[in-house]
């Protein structure tokens, strides 16, 4: 557990480099955050960020691995709706479809 603090400290300290190496503007950075520049520039300068703001910028900074994070999870819950019986036949779905929309 020490080492994964130590990690995340780590990964703060290094935060805004990685922003301002990052190939983003600082106007989209915090369109995303949904916070008033001058929030965004302290927090960047005192390293201020919460948790939920740090995973946030990320997910902004390394946004392939956070899709293919997302898609692999889509994927786990699928495959255990499926084993569940959480499914339709494509057959009965397309027909289900068809009925809706013609």
């Amino acid at each position: 557990m020490i080492q994964l603090v130590s990690e995340y400290s780590n990964y703060l300290k290094q935060l805004p480099v990685l922003i301002k190496n990052s190939p983003y503007k600082a106007a989209y950075i915090i369109d995303k955050l949904q916070m008033p520049k001058p929030t965004y520039y302290r927090k960047l300068k005192d390293n201020s960020f919460t948790v939920a703001e740090v995973k946030k910028l990320t997910e902004i900074l390394f946004s392939k691995e956070a899709y293919l994070k997302e898609i692999k999870e889509t994927i786990a819950r699928s495959r255990e709706e499926i084993k569940n019986g959480k499914s339709t036949e494509h057959k009965i779905l397309m027909d289900d479809i068809r009925n809706e929309f013609l």
